[in-house]
């Protein structure tokens, strides 16, 4: 069956949603109380390893001991702003929001994992408990 002709001026392609963006700081660095998520986009990420590229939890905005905790782990090749939508999502929601940044390709599952559970001790001993966990791939693993 033939279809009849349809002028090009008809069909358009939607057009993608623009994604929000967050402010950019100047120089953010890990001891920033909240660090904006486009500042852990591809490369940006490794500004905030630990010393000889131990993973760190990055906070994603001040610290707000009544929001429920939750940290978001990227997968392989990834960087935290995989994981944007839902980053987006839990700030509305009121929670507090880090996500860990470490080294997909240059250290090993083990490295990584120790490197979480140290991050994780930390914010034990801020007082935070009852942590959600969303991890996507290697994230699972690490996390696991």
């Amino acid at each position: 069956m033939l279809l009849p002709s349809v002028p090009p001026a008809v069909i358009r392609p939607a057009l993608p949603k623009p994604r929000p963006q967050l402010a950019a700081t100047a120089q953010a660095s890990p001891r920033v109380t909240g660090v904006p998520l486009n500042a852990l986009r591809g490369a940006g990420e490794s500004r905030f390893l630990g010393p000889g590229g131990a993973p760190r939890l990055v906070p994603l905005a001040p610290f707000n001991p009544k929001g429920k905790p939750i940290v978001f782990i990227h997968g392989i090749l990834g960087d935290p702003a995989d994981e944007e939508m839902l980053i987006h999502d839990a700030q509305a929601r009121g929670m507090q929001v880090w996500a860990m940044a470490y080294d997909t390709v240059g250290k090993g599952a083990q490295a990584n994992a120790a490197g979480f559970a140290t991050e994780m001790r930390k914010l034990g001993d801020r007082g935070v408990r009852d942590v959600t966990v969303v991890a996507h791939s290697l994230g699972g693993m690490t996390f696991k």
